[in-house]
């Protein structure tokens, strides 16, 4: 099942990088490719028409983006019921204790022997 969202993850990020990149900027960078400018008139449609669109895909891109990585964390959640580090350190020290108590008090309950005089 993660691997399913996992891929999404993957596909969307792909697609939220297209998105961005075919944006008009300050520069035209790949925003000139599908008629970023309008100026020319072999555009399918006009730059203004381009960048609405691509800024709503983008938006829905993100969501949907934001939305899956919700739903993996909540996944990987529910996957690992390991205690965590603190827990362990803390397992780890309250059982040594115990140990180290319980030998405290085993020795206490064999009294020394009497130094033997000659």
């Amino acid at each position: 099942m993660q691997l399913v969202f996992l891929v999404i993850q993957i596909i969307l990020a792909v697609a939220i990088i297209g998105t961005v990149l075919l944006q008009k900027n300050g520069v035209d960078g790949l925003g000139s490719l599908g008629g970023g400018s309008g100026m020319s008139g072999g555009n399918i449609i006009s730059g203004r028409a381009s960048a609405n669109f691509l800024t709503r895909a983008t938006t829905v891109l993100m969501m949907c983006f934001m939305a899956n990585s919700l739903i993996l964390g909540n996944l990987s959640a529910r996957s690992h019921k390991e205690k965590s580090v603190v827990e362990k350190i803390h397992h780890h020290n309250s059982d040594h204790n115990h140990h180290k108590n319980h030998k405290i008090i085993e020795e206490k309950k064999i009294a020394p022997q009497a130094p033997v005089s000659e």
